[in-house]
């Protein structure tokens, strides 16, 4: 009886063993071709970044297209950081004036900011449909 117990407990041992390193091995894998990929992609795109007299980034879209512009923001720091001012309007326009280039992307998202500003205020959304807007932006 004790002999059958420990082969069980070897068995058990070795499958156990072998499940957690193939797993292990897996997630590792995984995890390093996305961070690679991440990481190309922001190298890639830290040449849209400057930086202002005060230190702060500032995002530099200037002969950037629209469609690669839209993209380029859609995954900005700077996009979270204008968001979370939400529902002040006032900061979130001042925000987007003083932290984007000049560009063709920027007088884009001023309208847009503007158009939703109008909308939330006149009462024709409300402040959900308001955020939904300014992160389709």
């Amino acid at each position: 009886m004790l002999k059958g117990l420990i082969i069980l407990l070897a068995v058990g041992a070795a499958f156990m063993y072998a499940v957690l390193f193939l797993v292990n091995k897996s997630t590792v894998n995984v995890s390093s071709e996305v961070g690679a990929s991440e990481y190309a992609e922001n190298i890639d795109w830290k040449k849209y970044y400057a930086k202002d007299v005060l230190g702060e980034p500032i995002l530099v879209l200037k002969n950037v297209p629209l469609k690669k512009a839209k993209l380029i923001w859609s995954q900005s720091p700077l996009r979270k950081e204008m968001l979370s001012q939400f529902p002040d309007f006032e900061a979130i326009r001042s925000f987007a004036e003083n932290r984007l280039s000049p560009s063709p992307f920027r007088d884009y998202l001023l309208k847009g900011i503007d158009k939703i500003s109008g909308d939330f205020q006149a009462g024709l959304i409300d402040a959900d449909q308001a955020k939904e807007r300014l992160f389709g932006l």
